[in-house]
């Protein structure tokens, strides 16, 4: 069985749908449906268009606010700039997947 972000069982997880923060909402947040300890999340961000820089400061601020329990986030957008994959290639425990590969991952599972 493959680990999934945060090297988290895919299979142990369940969506809670969006979150609320201070400063605006998660799309979806997932966490570990039954709690070890502290209740492990991971943030998952959504973007119809090109990704952004301020997308990418949007979900590290949640991921920030959810402290030690976020394990990891991703953020799926339309496409992806060179130059914003290799900033989120810098950053630890953050992903990055664009509307083309989540469709080709589909179609091979299909």
């Amino acid at each position: 069985m493959e680990a999934g972000v945060g090297g988290l069982n895919p299979e142990d997880m369940e969506v809670l749908g969006e979150k609320a923060f201070p400063e605006g909402h998660v799309d979806l947040l997932i966490k570990e449906a039954v709690r070890k300890g502290i209740s492990r999340k991971v943030v998952l961000e959504v973007k119809a268009g090109a990704a952004t820089r301020k997308n990418i400061e949007q979900i590290r601020y949640y991921m920030q606010v959810l402290g030690e329990e976020c394990v990891g986030g991703v953020l799926i957008a339309r496409s992806f700039s060179p130059r914003l994959r290799d900033v989120i290639g810098e950053l630890e425990h953050l992903n990055s997947v664009s509307n083309s590969q989540t469709l080709q991952a589909r179609s091979v599972k299909s």
